[in-house]
C-alpha cells in the first residue's frame, strides 16, 4: 500500500475522491482529541455514507471552515429544516462543533490496534463512547484534581452559608 503525508487543507479533496471512487479510504490519525477510543497515530478506516444518516455516538470525518476533523456525534437536529449534527471529540471538554450533514465526507468504521481491525461503529461500542461523553462533567471534576476540590468546598459551604440565613 502506497502511503502519502499530507497537511491537513491538502487532505479534503483526496478523501472526497477515494471514498467515491473505493467507498473506504485509510488515515493515520494526528492528534489526541478522540483519546482513550482512538489515539495520535492510529490508522482508521473512513467508509462512505452511501446516503445514509450517521447515527449518535459514530465518529465521522467532516470538513469544518477549511479543516477536517474526526469527532463523534453526540447530538443530532434540525435547525430551519436542515439536517445538522453536533460533535466533539472523546476527549476534549469545551468545543462542540455544529456541523451540517452536507459536510460529514465520511465515518469512521474500523480501527486497526495491534494488528487487528476493530469495528467502532457497532451498537455496543457507540453506546459506551456516548457513556464516556455523558461521563463529562464527572471527568472534568476528577481532572482538575485539588483545584476542583477547593471550587467544590467553597461552592458546598457558599451553599450551607445561604441555607442559615
Amino acid at each position: 500500500m502506497r502511503t502519502l503525508t499530507l497537511k491537513n487543507h491538502q487532505v479534503h479533496g483526496i478523501a472526497k475522491d477515494a471514498l467515491l471512487k473505493n467507498g473506504t479510504l485509510q488515515l493515520k490519525v494526528f492528534g489526541n482529541s478522540m483519546s482513550p477510543f482512538i489515539r495520535n497515530g492510529d490508522i482508521v478506516r473512513i467508509s462512505s455514507l452511501n446516503n445514509k444518516n450517521p447515527h449518535r455516538g459514530s465518529i465521522i470525518f467532516y470538513r469544518l471552515k477549511n479543516r477536517l476533523y474526526m469527532h463523534r456525534i453526540v447530538k443530532k437536529s434540525l435547525i430551519n429544516n436542515n439536517p445538522v449534527v453536533f460533535t466533539r471529540g472523546d476527549s476534549t471538554f469545551a468545543e462542540i462543533h455544529q456541523v451540517p450533514v452536507d459536510f460529514i465526507i465520511g465515518f469512521v468504521s474500523h480501527l486497526y490496534k495491534n494488528n487487528k481491525l476493530i469495528p467502532v461503529n457497532s451498537f455496543f461500542n457507540r453506546k459506551i463512547a456516548l457513556s464516556w461523553y455523558y461521563l463529562l462533567p464527572l471527568r472534568q471534576l476528577l481532572t482538575t484534581g485539588q483545584k476542583g476540590l477547593k471550587l467544590i468546598r467553597g461552592y458546598a459551604k457558599s451553599l450551607i452559608l445561604r441555607s442559615h440565613h
